[in-house]
């Protein structure tokens, strides 16, 4: 057989390739881990984190050629696809979807593959394709592109189930991971506190019957000895804790009575399962039976959450003994755990404050796994979903900042130095306009006079640099983007960018000690007049801290503009550079008080300059005693 220059024909040979291909983006993944976690001096970290940022640029353009080669050829000339490249690569994609390195090109192609087939009318194929930008658009932020993701799992199941005598077995088992996505993405999101009776007899109660029987039925009619199907217990029993873990959103009793039997009956189910399962398990259909069941007791919330630590304990204890734990089984657990806690916190927060050590031990825990792409965005969803509304049970306001920060901002090298770098402009800036002019702050509102200004500089400063620390907490959805900055972003990765600052107001407005930044964070990119960015929703014009949103906007793209390491796609610009560009857009884009302060001041001008060309370095030398302290 004659050998093709672009593609392969196997899918056999498309899993070589890839391999090869996803070794050098782990390898990009291990240098960028590995700046996180050193035993180097000072002086040495620096230089390896610069020579580092050159070879991770480096070995992605040494990808790119695989991809010129052997993605864009096909998905930026569509004509270029035939039958035999498409369909292997499809076959390939499908089945090893959860095992991709890279959105971006897996995206891209299943897009592509997407509009091959349907000018053939394969509903098969497209069914597999959607499939996998279902799996893109979860892994990339399952909690802002949810709409998509439930949108997507209506149309797969259509498929599925009307093809579902023509698919192989292996496309069957695979198939049955659209139920265990949208069980994932639906109940996730649901809100505590909620009234569902209505959704759980329109949507919740039909999606989990037809789960349980398409699971059911291909159990009865496949090999269940084939390593690929052994997962299909597991995801019933998953499908099953979801459903009952719907108690764990009440409030109060707002199920009507039969609809209750429902729940309490499958987490019931559960509970007779306990001899079949781990530890783990157990735990967490203990945790599902005491909350279905909780309504109708007499346990106070401060005993249901003893029982609950009780189960963690000796879940504890047996690990201990076994030096074995399910790390995927564990985190169910905990989010079970989790959520009782959110529910039984409304009506006794006392009895939440007393879990709190056995959360900081879990996330210590966590944060010591060995590095995966995949184990890491488990954890930061961990986090978003589990933890973060729990950090208002923490007695200490300075102890919530210095933990938030830790397990999500200088979790994130790229996140970390630019929030440093943006705390230092904006300190640099505002205590300028306190010495030279505080009138700007009293024409803002933000204080009645100057001498309010300056009586409150100290603590104004102090606002400034926390809320700089801050302003991007919501990237933790999206830390795999934000590793993928040595190239430009595609617009999906893009649209998921632009989802932070929602995420950094839903985790500030989950911490009431912290929701003093919220409008900073949920602002900062938003034009000055309002009239673009995001998010759309956001009015940034009636903030009462919009000058300080508008400070932070600018800091922001300064540093981003003038970045020597961290977008190695672009090269960096000057000051004056960026400052002209502020000028040219002052009073639509940017605050025209705050170009023109920074324009009429050339000392602020030569600070600012000097931060951002000179010193900058010793960000890196702060950034370092911070990882050194993590």
């Amino acid at each position: 057989m004659e050998e093709i220059k672009h593609g392969f024909t196997t899918r056999e040979a498309w899993f070589d390739a890839f391999q090869v291909y996803f070794t050098k983006i782990i390898e990009i993944d291990d240098k960028t881990h590995t700046l996180m976690n050193t035993s180097l001096s000072c002086d040495e970290w620096i230089e390896d984190f610069k020579r580092q940022s050159n070879e991770i640029r480096a070995l992605y353009l040494k990808n790119d050629q695989f991809k010129q080669q052997h993605i864009h050829y096909f998905v930026n000339q569509p004509e270029n696809w035939t039958e035999e490249v498409a369909d292997s690569l499809l076959a390939y994609i499908y089945r090893y979807w959860s095992r991709m390195e890279d959105v971006e090109a897996i995206y891209a192609i299943a897009q592509s593959l997407q509009t091959y087939y349907e000018t053939k009318n394969d509903e098969i194929a497209i069914m597999k394709c959607k499939a996998v930008l279902l799996y893109c658009y979860t892994y990339l932020d399952e909690a802002h592109f949810h709409d998509i993701c439930i949108s997507l799992c209506k149309e797969l199941r259509a498929l599925y189930i009307k093809h579902y005598d023509e698919l192989s077995e292996e496309d069957k088992s695979m198939g049955l991971s659209i139920y265990d996505i949208l069980n994932y993405v639906r109940y996730t999101n649901l809100v505590i506190g909620d009234d569902f009776k209505d959704v759980f007899d329109q949507v919740l109660y039909p999606d989990y019957l037809e789960s349980i029987e398409m699971m059911e039925r291909f159990m009865k009619e496949a090999d269940m000895n084939q390593p690929l199907n052994q997962i299909v217990p597991y995801m019933i029993l998953n499908v099953k804790r979801r459903f009952a873990e719907i108690s764990f959103r009440l409030h109060k009793q707002t199920l009507r009575k039969d609809q209750m039997e429902i729940v309490k009956n499958i987490a019931e189910e559960l509970v007779y399962l306990q001899e079949d399962i781990d530890i783990n398990g157990q735990v967490e259909n203990l945790i599902c039976f005491y909350m279905a069941h909780r309504f109708e007791t007499n346990y106070t919330s401060e005993e249901l959450v003893e029982i609950f630590m009780d189960g963690i304990r000796n879940l504890n204890a047996s690990h201990q003994v076994e030096e074995q734990l399910d790390i995927k089984q564990l985190m169910e657990t905990m989010e079970a755990f989790s959520l009782a806690l959110q529910t039984l916190g409304e009506e006794d927060p006392e009895s939440v404050k007393s879990t709190m050590q056995c959360w900081n031990d879990y996330l210590e825990y966590l944060l010591k796994q060995p590095y995966s792409k995949g184990m890491a965005q488990q954890i930061n969803q961990t986090i978003y979903h589990y933890i973060v509304p729990l950090m208002k049970y923490m007695d200490d306001v300075d102890d919530i900042f210095k933990s938030l920060l830790n397990i999500t901002v200088f979790r994130q090298l790229q996140t970390a130095i630019h929030s440093l770098m943006v705390g230092r402009s904006a300190n640099l800036i505002m205590q300028c306009i306190i010495d030279k002019q505080p009138h700007i702050l009293v024409d803002a509102k933000l204080f009645s006079t100057i001498k309010e200004v300056k009586t409150n500089k100290e603590e104004l400063l102090s606002f400034v640099s926390k809320a700089s620390l801050v302003h991007d907490v919501g990237k933790l959805l999206c830390t795999q983007v934000i590793n993928m900055q040595y190239r430009r972003l595609i617009d999906i990765e893009y649209e998921t960018i632009k989802f932070h600052p929602n995420s950094s107001s839903t985790i500030l407005s989950d911490i009431p000690s912290l929701s003093i930044y919220h409008d900073i964070a949920i602002g900062h990119h938003k034009s000055f007049d309002g009239t673009f960015g995001y998010p759309k929703e956001f009015d940034n014009t009636a903030s009462p801290q919009r000058i300080l949103i508008d400070l932070i906007r600018i800091c922001d793209s300064l540093d981003a503009a003038t970045d020597t390491f961290g977008r190695l796609y672009a090269a960096p610009k000057s000051f004056q550079t960026v400052l002209k560009e502020f000028q040219m857009l002052k009073g639509t884009s940017y605050s025209d008080v705050l170009v023109d302060f920074i324009s009429e001041h050339e000392d602020v001008q030569h600070q600012l300059e000097n931060l951002l060309e000179e010193e900058r370095e010793q960000v890196y030398v702060e950034m370092y005693h911070i990882i050194k302290g993590l």
